[in-house]
């Protein structure tokens, strides 16, 4: 069974990069605007059920549509951005 749980970026940030959300697609703001969250999730998602079953896990725990994954060290890394001007979701993100 998958699951998430909360990471802060400085468990990670040795690592090559480390994604963040830059502009808002919705009212254009920036930076300071942008709020992200990080998470781990187990076991790393393989097939299209597992990402299913991530995908639900996510909206059920955080309440949140979108999202945006990489894999590092830790294993799949997923983050969660919003606008705080706006309330959008949908965020450019810079790797």
């Amino acid at each position: 069974m998958t699951s998430i749980s909360k990471i802060e970026p400085s468990s990670f940030a040795c690592e090559d990069f480390v994604f963040a959300g830059v502009e808002c697609m919705r009212c254009y703001s920036e930076d300071d605007a942008i709020t992200t969250e990080y998470f781990l999730a187990k076991p790393t998602p393989e097939s299209d059920e597992d990402y299913i079953e991530l995908e639900r896990i996510v909206k059920k725990h955080c309440g949140r549509d979108r999202f945006s994954q990489m894999s590092c060290r830790l294993g799949t890394v997923i983050r969660l951005s919003r606008c705080q001007n706006c309330g959008s979701e949908d965020v450019f993100e810079e790797v």
